[in-house]
């Protein structure tokens, strides 16, 4: 080996990287500063650059730390047999030289400008210079032109093992050595560099196997904490599943669960309950005779349902919310026939295949009969209604016959006046109420046949107005009326109409004290007529107000017994304005707040009329 490796000049080819041709196998890939570069990299010319190197440097975990005993004996050794003053284990990081070990120089870091070491990183194995001052890399340096006046180097690369220069193993002296290092102290030179390669990759690999041990304690633990919380899972997954048995179980709602095939895994109380299945059965599958018919009041009402048109077969085949109404045989003979409302829908796995369904089904046979119970009542109470008006009215001509008869004898004519009156008035009152019966029996079956035509709706509130005009007077209330200045047409019967208003001018008047005041506005929009009656009388609560114009309901009867009706005023007012393709709605802030009555209706002719 010889002993120096001294680069040509300065010059630009230390800058291109064509230097790389004479360096055996590491090249400087750049040098700033044009000569005696002063930052630099190193870069195998094959495989690694300097960012590669330094990581490599770092994995070792070697910089920065305390001293070493097996490193320090080393060196000592080194400066020993080679007769060095200076001896260290130099290893280049960026930006710095960092000696792990060292005799002579007093510290443990460098500034990597003032680095000779760097340069030994360029060679193949050796870089020996003896007499620095003879070379031209070196003529700037401050060690070699000032303190402490280096002037010999001998450095052997410490290499990984693919070949990777981290640093060396270097001896120094202030006096030049011509001759270098004969080729017996190269071999020292080299061999204890090996001792020292060989500490630090032992160094890396106890570090490594503590990592590893480390590591496989850690996944010990971890696998240890997986596998209680994978029992913890499995509890509460137990738990869960627990109480999902509970929660069907208790459900008042049929649940069914199949598998894909249409074999029952799952059947709760209530479902048993209705199919009459016996709580230890298990034979639930296709299998079972399974009878039932429509019953949602369709054209197949009635009819058998093919096997096809359960819920769970239309599940199966993808459906996702099959709902019928049905009824059911259950399977014990002994139990009748039950109707449900059921629905279902297709359990599906990640991804998207059917592998099952959930029919969820309730009983609605009482519902269903109590509706039914509730069509007779009404059936029957429509009867009833026609019935007792007309056996009420067959009384009132001779009643009627009698005031007349009555009031042209000549007895007490003040007697006789008062009678006949007494007598005229609860006949035409009970006239009145029997009508509304008559009235409200042929709506609610249909039977009203309206004449209609197109009216002035303000002739309509006349006629009303001077039907109430005497219950109005008696109760000294101070009626208003307000008509829109245009003429509004609408299409209806007259006389109904007329029934309507009146009837909810009288509702005002019965409930709002004496003196009280009623308003009756008029408005006319461009496709609607609205009228509004307003009271300041007793009110209604938000309660009266849902009801008010259902059939015999009726508010406070405080104020006038005598002019208290059956409760069908509003609800019959409400029926023949519906007829009318018109609606009425009520409107109170309260008991004693007084009510406000609306009605809308269609207008007709509002361009003809300039409406």
């Amino acid at each position: 080996m010889k002993n120096t490796m001294t680069p040509p000049p300065c010059s630009p080819s230390l800058c291109d990287g064509r230097a790389a041709r004479w360096w055996p196998t590491m090249a400087c890939t750049r040098l700033r500063d044009c000569c005696l570069a002063r930052h630099w990299s190193i870069v195998d010319a094959d495989q690694y650059d300097e960012t590669e190197r330094l990581a490599i440097l770092d994995s070792y975990d070697i910089l920065d730390t305390p001293a070493e005993q097996a490193f320090d004996d080393v060196v000592k050794l080194a400066s020993q047999l080679l007769d060095a003053p200076i001896a260290a284990v130099n290893l280049i990081a960026k930006d710095r030289q960092w000696f792990k070990s060292e005799v002579g120089l007093g510290t443990r870091e460098m500034p990597l400008d003032d680095s000779i070491c760097k340069f030994a990183l360029l060679e193949a194995e050796q870089m020996i210079v003896p007499d620095t001052r003879e070379d031209a890399r070196f003529a700037r340096n401050p060690l070699v032109t000032g303190e402490p006046g280096l002037r010999f180097y001998a450095g052997q690369l410490l290499k990984t093992k693919a070949g990777i220069p981290l640093g060396t193993l270097c001896v120094l002296d202030l006096e030049p050595r011509p001759h270098g290092l004969t080729p017996q102290q190269q071999f020292v030179l080299a061999t204890l560099a090996q001792q020292i390669m060989s500490q630090i990759e032992l160094r890396k690999v106890v570090k490594d196997q503590a990592v590893l041990i480390a590591r496989q304690a850690q996944i010990q633990r971890e696998l240890r904490e997986s596998q209680l919380r994978s029992l913890e899972v499995s509890h509460q997954a137990e738990a869960e599943r627990r109480r999902t048995d509970a929660l069907l179980e208790a459900a008042p709602v049929g649940i069914v669960i199949a598998d894909a095939n249409g074999v029952i895994v799952k059947m709760n109380a209530e479902n048993r309950r209705m199919l009459g299945v016996d709580p230890e059965a298990t034979d639930l599958g296709p299998g079972q005779p399974w009878r039932g018919w429509w019953a949602d009041g369709s054209a197949r009402h009635g009819q058998p349902l093919a096997a096809h048109e359960w819920s769970l077969a239309r599940a199966l085949l993808g459906e996702e919310s099959p709902r019928q109404v049905i009824e059911i045989a259950p399977f014990d003979a002994a139990t009748p026939r039950r109707t449900v409302l059921n629905s279902g829908r297709p359990v599906r796995d990640e991804t998207g295949a059917i592998i099952g369904a959930v029919i969820a089904q309730m009983d609605i046979t009482d519902r269903v009969d109590a509706e039914s119970a509730l069509r007779t009542a009404d059936q029957k109470k429509d009867e009833f209604l026609a019935m007792l008006a007309h056996e009420l009215r067959n009384p009132l001509a001779p009643i009627m016959s009698a005031s007349a008869i009555l009031s042209n004898f000549h007895f007490d004519e003040g007697v006789v006046r008062r009678t006949g009156a007494i007598i005229a008035r609860q006949a035409g009152h009970m006239t009145s109420l029997i009508n509304d019966l008559l009235d409200v029996s042929r709506v609610t079956r249909g039977k009203v046949e309206l004449d209609t035509a197109e009216l002035n709706i303000k002739d309509v509130i006349a006629d009303a107005i001077e039907q109430v005009r005497p219950l109005v007077t008696r109760h000294q209330h101070h009626l208003d009326v307000l008509l829109a200045p245009v003429q509004v047409m609408v299409k209806g019967d007259r006389k109904r109409l007329v029934q309507v208003f009146a009837n909810l001018l009288g509702n005002a008047a019965k409930y709002t004290p004496d003196g009280g005041r009623i308003e009756l506005l008029l408005e006319a929009r461009a496709r609607t007529v609205m009228v509004s009656i307003r009271d300041n009388g007793v009110g209604m609560s938000s309660e009266l107000i849902d009801s008010a114009f259902d059939l015999f309901s009726q508010g406070v009867q405080g104020l006038d017994r005598s002019q208290g009706g059956l409760g069908i005023g509003l609800a019959l007012a409400r029926s023949l304005v519906h007829l009318h393709g018109g609606v009425v709605n009520a409107k109170s802030d309260g008991a004693g707040m007084g009510c406000q009555l609306e009605v809308t209706l269609p207008r007709v002719g509002a361009a003809a009329y300039g409406g």
